[in-house]
């Protein structure tokens, strides 16, 4: 018996959108996250390879010298909890929820931890408004 194994086929409830939405339910109960951000005394828990994945800033912090790299509660500053916080949901989910009074903050935040593409939805959002 022969098969013919060129077939690719979409497996259901394991596309990277299904498999975030788990990632970020995880970070939500609080299992499975190997890192909490901490900001204003506040703590959001997340995944350090997402992270990584997703903001030079992060791999730089995970993944070099840093003293960060091994600690499990890691302080992020000159960032607002709620700027962080819809960053992170951002990489978790490909949505960015803001309005006219968070988005200064949202961007400055972009700006420092390197989420380009949030930069760059903030940036839209600046341009058509």
């Amino acid at each position: 018996m022969s098969f013919n194994l060129g077939v690719r086929m979409q497996v259901a409830n394991f596309t990277p959108e299904d498999i975030l939405a788990k990632l970020a339910r995880q970070t939500e109960d609080g299992i499975l996250c190997d890192v909490q951000l901490e900001v204003e005394g506040v703590r959001l828990s997340a995944h350090r390879a997402l992270l990584a994945a997703v903001s030079p800033y992060f791999r730089a912090l995970f993944y070099t010298d840093f003293k960060e790299r091994d600690q499990k509660v890691v302080e992020i500053k000159g960032v607002t909890y709620e700027s962080l916080k819809a960053i992170v949901q951002c990489c978790y989910s490909g949505e960015l929820e803001t309005n006219a009074e968070s988005l200064p903050d949202i961007l400055a935040a972009a700006h420092l931890l390197q989420v380009k593409e949030v930069r760059k939805c903030c940036d839209l959002v600046y341009l058509f408004n």
